[in-house]
């Protein structure tokens, strides 16, 4: 049983999603296909066609059953929204980091400039690669700027996609691989895998600080 008094039961009402349409089980009895979370944690995927009370199979917990979203299919403005491209997925913290690093380089080359002179690609995609670099080697935050390394290397990346889209973007890589390159090197990895199928445990940041030994045993 859930550790809930009364009243909390009572004002609890259990948050689902649609995701797919109405079924019907072997007995002919249509049924919802839900995404609801009791508040002792189960997660009930299944609901009558006309239920509006969810009762938990592990703690009895009944609850009234209401969407999540103010979503209203009879609402001709909601069921065309949802077809429309949205922003609201996008992580907010990091959309605003993002606009930090691109407010850096607007204060420092003038906003949008890489529509106006155009960008070099190959000078983006070694600003990204560097930052991701440094973050792969421990450093978190760039130093010149005080912006994290994985949000400046995404800048690298708005600013690159942009000149793409508006037609400023100078297109500097080499001649193509073979096509089928990354699938053959995949295959390899795999053949690699099945040949030494017990891994042994990576040396990383984490492990070296638990048992101090990386140094010892490199050597």
């Amino acid at each position: 049983m859930c550790d809930v008094d009364e009243e909390t039961r009572m004002q609890t009402t259990c948050p689902l999603e649609e995701l797919e349409d109405t079924k019907t089980d072997a007995e002919g009895r249509p049924y919802r296909v839900l995404s609801a979370q009791c508040i002792c944690g189960r997660v009930m995927g299944r609901v009558a066609q006309d239920a509006d009370m969810f009762t938990c199979p592990d703690c009895h917990h009944t609850m009234k059953i209401e969407p999540t979203s103010e979503f209203k299919p009879s609402n001709p403005k909601d069921a065309v929204g949802v077809r429309k491209v949205t922003t609201f997925c996008i992580s907010t913290p990091v959309e605003m980091e993002l606009g930090l690093a691109m407010m850096e380089g607007g204060r420092k080359y003038g906003v949008f400039n890489y529509r106006a002179i155009g960008v070099l690609g190959s000078v983006y995609y070694d600003a990204a690669r560097r930052h991701m670099s440094a973050w792969k080697e421990g450093e978190d935050i760039d130093p010149h700027s005080g912006i994290h390394h994985i949000t400046k290397a995404m800048a690298s990346l708005v600013v690159m996609r942009d000149a793409m889209i508006f037609g400023s973007f100078t297109d500097d890589r080499p001649p193509p691989a073979p096509e089928g390159w990354m699938e053959d090197m995949n295959a390899k990895a795999s053949a690699l895998i099945d040949r030494y199928p017990d891994r042994a445990e990576p040396f990383t940041r984490e492990r070296c600080e638990r048992d101090g030994k990386c140094k010892e045993e490199q050597e």
